[in-house]
């Protein structure tokens, strides 16, 4: 079992008033929340917004998560066949997954630290299933019958499955695009083939 998903799921909810004050102060200095957001208002609307789709935090983070570690042998693939050996060599790869989904992964070397960290401690990449997804780095996944897009570090994928929190701040995570993205939509009883 993928030793991140052991950390039991800690909603915000569960928080009491100095720890969402902590919390939120440790968000809006990494830039996951602006000045004027609220995290509980947040969580409250994502939550909201989701139950409307009738889809769960960990079915979004499941599918980035499978997305991404299928991407991984094909990453491996083209990095040994790339003769470029020019400048932005590292995220000039882009594998397609499934045929729908391409992905960009653009590592760098700086620990990205949980900002719930009271309750655990920081995720690092010796913890995740996938290591091609290292501490650090950014995802892109395009979704190419679409060609909408959504952006997110590995440590956003984490907050959304253990903490029920979406990206905000300047880079900003919908759930709502997330769930039209990965296809989640259409999944749903009665749902329809996004335009």
């Amino acid at each position: 079992m993928d030793p991140i998903n052991t950390v039991r799921f800690f909603p915000i909810y569960e928080l009491q008033d100095d720890e969402i004050k902590s919390v939120e102060t440790k968000l809006k200095s990494k830039k996951f929340l602006l000045e004027n957001q609220h995290l509980r208002e947040t969580c409250t609307d994502d939550d909201g917004a989701l139950k409307s789709l009738d889809v769960t935090h960990q079915q979004i983070a499941d599918k980035i998560e499978e997305l991404v570690c299928k991407a991984k042998p094909i990453l491996s693939k083209m990095q040994q066949q790339d003769t470029y050996d020019g400048p932005f060599q590292r995220n000039r790869l882009k594998p397609i997954v499934d045929n729908r989904f391409q992905l960009t992964i653009d590592e760098y070397y700086q620990q990205q630290k949980c900002p719930f960290s009271f309750s655990h401690s920081s995720v690092i990449a010796e913890d995740l299933d996938c290591p091609l997804i290292l501490e650090g780095a950014k995802i892109t996944i395009l979704n190419l019958e679409t060609s909408e897009s959504i952006h997110f570090s590995y440590l956003t994928c984490h907050m959304i499955r253990q903490h029920g929190f979406f990206q905000k701040g300047k880079e900003h995570f919908d759930p709502v695009t997330a769930c039209r993205v990965l296809e989640l939509m259409q999944k749903q009883k009665g749902a329809t083939k996004p335009a």
